[in-house]
């Protein structure tokens, strides 16, 4: 192959992959970004103590057990909001960076109710 078809095959596939790269940087409608791994102790699956161990105690736990962890930044999305973990059986099921307006939606439910705040 030369040198020129493979430099224009590379050009074309970085050009496809760019957009696909910056759509999963958006927050959805809902106002929230999945979020698969935050570092290599830190993703489904990963336990309680571990979360606790590298990102410090969460900034508020709901009632439901989800943490959330505001003003965080992930880098491989490049965006900041509000870190949501979710547990079962005190491990990671699911995480998801929120907006906001999203995190406030999220606090509303429970205002009522005492959050208990980690901070």
């Amino acid at each position: 192959m030369n040198k020129f078809l493979l430099l224009s095959t590379l050009a074309a596939a970085l050009a496809v992959s760019a957009p696909l790269a910056q759509a999963s940087t958006s927050f959805d409608a809902a106002g929230q970004i999945p979020v698969s791994n935050i570092n290599d102790y830190v993703q489904a699956g990963s336990y309680r103590i571990w979360v606790t161990t590298h990102l410090g105690r969460p900034t508020h736990v709901l009632p439901d057990g989800v943490w959330l962890y505001e003003n965080r930044r992930i880098d491989n999305l490049d965006v900041t909001g509000t870190l949501a973990i979710t547990f079962k059986d005190g491990q990671v099921t699911s995480m998801r960076l929120l907006t906001h307006a999203a995190t406030v939606a999220l606090l509303q439910p429970h205002a009522a109710k005492t959050l208990v705040a980690a901070r």
